[in-house]
């Protein structure tokens, strides 16, 4: 409701991603990428925030085409540009668009080189999605370790993506 109160009172293609991106996170799919796609239309070509938003939303939409298009954009116009997050939608959007190969590579590089709980958790699930069950197993081993050692507040920030973990686990038995 902000972010469209916002919109209505200054219809900048900010404001329309703020509501875009409250599509999104409300589960209407949908109307984010709709959304998004008009920011595009409205936006700079350099604006890479837009595109990285707008990836995910059509990563969520399986639209993993349009993602991919997207982050390469991004990578094109700027490769040291939130790499972590970037890396990890491409390698979210290639395994979506079945392309096996590139996305373990990308989840590789990801596993290798940062420590995010997110990384570990989305590779774990891309493993169990490919039958490397004891891979899926090492992983989700290290991140329960990882896990014993959180405060509170890490605990409950993360539950989604435990959760998440957690449900393709049961799924993959």
């Amino acid at each position: 409701r902000d972010a469209e109160r916002a919109y209505d009172l200054t219809p900048s293609v900010g404001n329309q991603m703020r509501v875009a991106s409250a599509l999104l996170a409300a589960g209407k799919t949908a109307q984010a990428i709709r959304t998004f796609d008009a920011c595009l239309e409205r936006a700079s070509a350099n604006d890479l925030d837009l595109r990285i938003e707008a990836a995910k939303a059509k990563i969520e939409g399986d639209q993993a085409e349009q993602a991919i298009t997207l982050l390469r954009d991004v990578r094109r116009q700027n490769d040291a540009y939130r790499v972590q997050e970037v890396t990890l939608l491409s390698a979210r959007a290639l395994a979506n668009a079945g392309q096996d190969s590139a996305a373990g590579q990308q989840f590789e590089y990801l596993y290798k080189n940062f420590g995010a709980i997110e990384v570990k958790v989305e590779y774990a699930i891309w493993l169990l999605s490919r039958k490397k069950t004891a891979q899926a197993n090492e992983v989700k081993t290290e991140i329960d370790q990882a896990v014993k050692h959180w405060p509170r507040h890490a605990k409950y920030l993360n539950k989604p993506l435990l959760k998440k973990l957690k449900q393709a686990f049961s799924a993959a038995k």
